[in-house]
């Protein structure tokens, strides 16, 4: 997941500079990634804690993992190994 930079009172930042619990917010404003975007809103659909949900995308950030929407009535399963983070319309997110 690419690492967008955001304004902070100390100039410009990558986003893990931020809190968890501004995380997401800061990401939906300062992302062009449109899949990436529409991924995290899904998770914050699923995680309603910004803190929660910000430790989960950070993880995807500084780790390597991530988010993976899933949709059976499209024939599809989730990923081997894959963490189930919650239920989406007609799916569910993934953590890979």
């Amino acid at each position: 997941m690419k690492t967008p930079n955001v304004q902070t009172t100390n100039g410009v930042k990558p986003l893990t500079a931020l809190p968890n619990e501004a995380l997401v917010e800061g990401f939906l404003y300062n992302s062009d990634e449109d899949e990436e975007v529409s991924l995290v809103r899904l998770l914050s659909v699923v995680e309603p804690s910004p803190k929660k949900a910000g430790a989960i995308l950070r993880e995807c950030i500084t780790k390597g993992r991530s988010l993976v929407a899933v949709y059976p009535g499209k024939n599809e399963t989730p990923p081997a190994k894959a963490t189930y983070l919650g239920s989406i319309a007609d799916g569910a997110l993934y953590l890979v």
